[in-house]
């Protein structure tokens, strides 16, 4: 039976939570329906005495993921299946500032936009962008703007594996000076060129480093004008105008 001194006794009760500040209870029904507010950010939401009790709460006001995303007071899951846009959210704060994550050293540089910082204002981008809800589809960020380095609202696109894949392959100069896609050989130099999502085919052999060059930006715009126009009626129109007018330089 419900205890109307157990609920004034509990209601008020304060518990300082690491990483998340002092946390209050501000309305008391059941152990199962508890209104915690945190102090610092106002932050108020339901959980169970069990869970404030055993500092099992998190703030959502404050920067959670990774160090630099909120999601505030957004649902991330339904019955409890994680959402798609939250996934994708995740994993681009994550790509920028989880330093323990395999392959960090690419991004290093990179950064996410405030835009883009509350899982809110992502989630209602998310939903307005074509592709979004295509299976396998990536979230790109260099295509809109070539070399970007800023995950935000006017640089990020969405678009299938294929064009992902062939548009961000070798971005940019070798280490050895030689440009992107070609390799020297005794005094030959050899042309590769990624022309799918797994594996790079070898395109020729050519007496100079000029010559090599200019197959492989032949090779590679062909390619990717020819992607253009297979994904033409799906990609943002966007992604197709970039697409159309990308050309490959010795710098990149």
């Amino acid at each position: 039976m419900f205890s109307v001194n157990m609920r004034a006794e509990r209601i008020g009760e304060e518990r300082l939570i690491p990483q998340s500040g002092l946390a209050t209870i501000v309305d008391y029904v059941t152990t199962q329906n508890v209104t915690v507010t945190f102090k610092n950010t106002g932050y108020t939401f339901k959980t169970s005495y069990s869970n404030f009790k055993h500092s099992n709460l998190v703030n959502r006001l404050l920067p959670t993921v990774y160090g630099f995303g909120i999601i505030g007071y957004e649902d991330v899951s339904v019955d409890g299946i994680l959402l798609k846009s939250y996934k994708v959210w995740k994993s681009m704060v994550m790509r920028c500032y989880c330093e323990k994550k395999k392959g960090w050293e690419r991004y290093k540089e990179v950064v996410v936009s405030e835009g883009f910082r509350n899982y809110k204002d992502f989630k209602e981008w998310y939903h307005n962008q074509i592709g979004h809800d295509q299976e396998g589809w990536h979230l790109d960020k260099d295509i809109l703007s070539k070399g970007c380095k800023i995950y935000s609202e006017d640089t990020c696109c969405f678009v299938p594996p294929d064009i992902n894949s062939v548009v961000c392959d070798q971005t940019t100069r070798k280490k050895n000076g030689l440009p992107v896609g070609v390799s020297k050989v005794g005094d030959m130099f050899h042309v590769r060129c990624r022309l799918n999502t797994k594996h790079s085919k070898h395109i020729g052999t050519y007496d100079s480093v000029e010559q090599a060059f200019l197959v492989y930006k032949r090779t590679k715009e062909d390619h990717i004008e020819s992607l253009a126009n297979k994904w033409k009626d799906q990609i943002d129109p966007r992604v197709y105008e970039a697409l159309m007018n990308w050309t490959i330089s010795v710098g990149d």
